[in-house]
């Protein structure tokens, strides 16, 4: 096994043409044991996916490397580290160039809540307003 890097708005990002029992087309289990990076504020070895029919999957992945920031999950695939589990915008350009490949494009992951906080008995300015309710848009529209 030679998976690579990163992950999935659905998928699971990695390296330039990973490998997966010499397969890029791949299942959520076909990735079980793969050498992983974790990012170990929210993420737990374990991902689930589910599929565009319906069906969901967990596995455990393997790794060594735990990261607390966005930005070491970031160098360890752009590195050759492992799988990852990250924002798509994270990698937009390497996507687009093909220097980072997103794996399982027709796996999802879990949805998780956003929410936009504000000082209590205080107004929000126009200028935190705006920017919460842009956001809120923005996800809406790629939901």
């Amino acid at each position: 096994m030679d998976p690579r890097h990163a992950r999935p708005t659905g998928g699971t990002p990695s390296r330039p043409r990973p490998r997966i029992d010499g397969q890029r087309d791949c299942t959520p289990c076909r990735i079980a044991n793969a050498q992983a990076v974790a990012y170990t504020r929210y993420e737990s070895t374990t991902w689930t996916f589910r599929h565009i029919s319906g069906t969901e999957a967990s596995v455990t992945v393997g790794g060594r490397l735990r990261v607390t920031a966005a930005e070491g999950l970031r160098a360890a695939v752009l590195a050759d580290m492992g799988l990852a589990v990250v924002s798509e915008w994270m990698f937009g350009r390497e996507i687009a160039s093909g220097a980072v490949v997103r794996l399982l494009p027709e796996w999802s992951l879990p949805s998780i809540d956003l929410w936009a906080l504000f000082p209590s008995g205080r107004l929000a300015s126009a200028k935190a307003r705006a920017f919460a309710d842009y956001v809120a848009g923005v996800m809406r529209e790629a939901s």
